[in-house]
């Protein structure tokens, strides 16, 4: 019986300050914060697209066709060649 009351009374303050969250905003404009930079670390999991900013030849760089070719139609700089999970993270934090 003391589990169950715990968990409802854990469960009504969780939704209490939801609802209190949600309900912040009605009074006043609420505009999207903007995010001026994300900082990215590229490593073997995240390609940064930094290739066409450092001095290299262009056989190590990914500023041509095919590279890119999901991604928006440009070539991004990137040895992959679409969104990466830091582009989806990016989108749903600019939201």
């Amino acid at each position: 019986m003391m589990i169950s009351l715990r968990f409802y009374l854990c469960f009504l303050v969780l939704h209490a300050s939801i609802s209190i969250q949600t309900t912040q905003c009605h009074t006043e404009i609420c505009l999207p914060k903007n995010h001026v930079a994300l900082f990215i670390f590229g490593d073997s999991e995240v390609d940064a697209g930094n290739s066409n900013y450092i001095n290299t030849t262009t056989d190590f760089q990914a500023n041509y066709s095919p590279y890119g070719e999901n991604f928006f139609r440009y070539p991004t700089g990137r040895s992959s060649n679409g969104r990466l999970i830091t582009d989806f993270i990016g989108k749903i934090i600019v939201k």
